[in-house]
């Protein structure tokens, strides 16, 4: 690998603050740009590469929320920016949506780097609920602007940590996302060191229908790995298959399909539904003699890490796929052909997806 071959580039300040993470978390072979209009922000960040937009100002201020300014400043750059992403294969793309430099600089840059035919991963936090409606909003467009262009985008939305650690100091918000993002771009750069970087490239926007891959930070930091792997085994599958998983839940069983057409249902998968109850409730009417009476935990991510691969699929614990009843009672209501397989798995957490336990019905 080249130092060139991965590029992480953080765009005004929140961007250059999870770079700047990064780099203290001694990240090698990635090559850091900054891209602000604070001159003061950039010459006191720890990056080789700084690229100052035009009408730079000396202290904070920024383009004052106008993103048509910030997209116009970062366009006038271009060859900048192409000259800092020249020999890139794959380009992150960090910043705090919300402001107006990352809001409309990050999908300028996305866009100069899908012109290049480079791998695009956005790395984005969403603003805080209590920023304000205009913050939102911006925040909202900058989102749906980089999609335009993105490969992949993991968004972090601020307010998931305060509802978690509602006792958490402001600035231990702000240093979780960009740990995040330092863990997104270490688990890419090891898959490049490994071996994987032809698959990691399939990646791009040809391999997946022209659709972005959209994660969220529900994917925790000891799963990504799994979920990268997900994603890397599901480009490079000719037909995407569908997928219904099913779990115990405070002795309900909960389910969630999942058609890996729709590529930006990505971000969703390893999550929570609220559909889940209203599903089993559904299920349960219309067959009655279905009973649910224990809890089994199903670690959702490392799941799909193994199952990637199937056409259809239910998981559940041991109790329902020896219940022949409810199997046909779930095919039925699903519309699950009765080929598919069903898989066993245990309660039990396991560290690596090697170890998991399956059994067919």
């Amino acid at each position: 690998m080249t130092v060139n071959s991965i590029v992480a580039v953080g765009v005004g300040n929140g961007g250059i603050g999870a770079i700047e993470r990064m780099i203290a978390r001694k990240i090698t072979g990635v090559k850091y740009v900054a891209v602000s209009n604070d001159v003061r922000l950039l010459g006191n960040a720890a990056i080789a590469e700084k690229l100052l937009l035009e009408n730079g100002i000396d202290g904070c201020g920024g383009f004052l929320g106008n993103t048509s300014k910030a997209k116009q400043a970062t366009t006038e750059i271009k060859a900048n920016i192409v000259h800092a992403l020249n020999g890139a294969e794959v380009v992150f793309i960090s910043a705090a949506l919300g402001g107006a430099t990352g809001s409309g600089g990050a999908p300028v840059i996305g866009e100069i780097a899908h012109e290049m035919k480079m791998l695009v991963v956005g790395l984005v936090s969403m603003p805080f609920t209590f920023e304000g409606n205009n913050t939102c909003k911006r925040a909202g467009e900058g989102f749906i602007n980089l999609k335009k262009h993105a490969d992949i985008i993991l968004e972090f939305k601020k307010d998931n940590v305060l509802e978690s650690c509602s006792n958490l100091p402001m600035s231990d918000a702000y240093t979780a996302y960009y740990d995040y993002f330092s863990s997104i771009v270490k688990c890419f750069t090891d898959l490049f060191r490994s071996g994987r970087k032809r698959e990691l490239l399939a990646l791009k926007r040809a391999s997946l229908k022209a659709k972005p891959i959209v994660m969220t930070d529900e994917i925790t930091e000891q799963l990504l790995p799994y979920y990268v792997e997900a994603v890397i085994r599901y480009a490079a599958l000719k037909k995407p298959p569908k997928v219904c998983i099913f779990w115990y839940y405070n002795k309900k069983v909960l389910g969630d399909f999942f058609d890996f057409t729709a590529a930006e249902t990505y971000g969703n998968f390893v999550g929570p539904r609220s559909s889940h109850y209203d599903f089993w409730a559904k299920i349960q009417a219309a067959n009655p003699e279905l009973a649910c009476e224990e809890y089994e935990y199903i670690p959702r991510g490392r799941v799909l890490y193994s199952l990637i691969d199937k056409e259809f699929i239910i998981v559940s614990s041991a109790t329902i796929v020896k219940n022949t009843t409810a199997i046909k009672a779930i095919r039925r209501c699903c519309n699950i052909p009765d080929s598919a397989p069903v898989v066993l798995k245990t309660d039990q957490h396991y560290e690596n997806p090697n170890d998991l336990e399956w059994e067919e019905e």
